[in-house]
């Protein structure tokens, strides 16, 4: 079953990647950039693949932690993530260490010590139930003509960690010319 979850994922990275060359399926990835931005390329694809309107996803723990759970009868999500694991199996054994590229100064690895990663299950937001989510406030726009608060200096940092001096002149007219 894990691997055939696998190779499903693996044709659904092949569909999403083939689908970013068509004009709509760009600008689709587009707006699920912006929804999961925390995401890798290939999670975000598996993810968009399995449910179009994904937009917040963790795993059932982390979604616990924030008072929320899976809905009953609701099917997991599956992304790519590390395993702690060490990829050994049987006859690893025999496997051959791999050699350190000459000069690098690091030792030759085993083989098993590459990084594996798995599918494991996540629920996106409209799967799960429970307390409500806090939202972020409304951003307030200052008014016309005035940067918002902190941003003056903020940008007199940046500046001047660049190595410029910021001067502050007030000797022009009405017009600001």
């Amino acid at each position: 079953a894990q691997r055939e979850r696998e190779d499903q994922a693996r044709e659904a990275l092949v569909a999403g990647v083939a689908r970013l060359a068509d004009r709509q399926g760009w600008a689709d990835w587009l707006g699920l950039v912006t929804r999961l931005p925390h995401y890798s390329l290939s999670n975000q694809l598996l993810l968009v693949s399995q449910r179009a309107d994904v937009s917040m996803v963790m795993s059932a723990a982390q979604w616990r932690e924030v008072g929320r759970w899976p809905a009953k009868g609701s099917h997991a999500l599956r992304i790519w993530a590390p395993s702690r694991r060490r990829t050994g199996g049987a006859g690893d054994e025999q496997r051959p260490a791999r050699e350190a590229d000459p000069g690098s100064g690091q030792a030759p690895r085993d083989e098993r010590d590459r990084p594996r990663f798995v599918l494991v299950p996540v629920f996106d937001v409209a799967q799960t139930e429970g307390e409500p989510l806090p939202s972020a406030p409304d951003p307030v726009a200052p008014p016309p003509g005035q940067a918002p608060a902190g941003m003056w200096q903020a940008l007199v940092d940046y500046a001047t960690a660049a190595g410029f001096t910021v001067k502050l002149k007030n000797d022009y007219d009405v017009n600001g010319l």
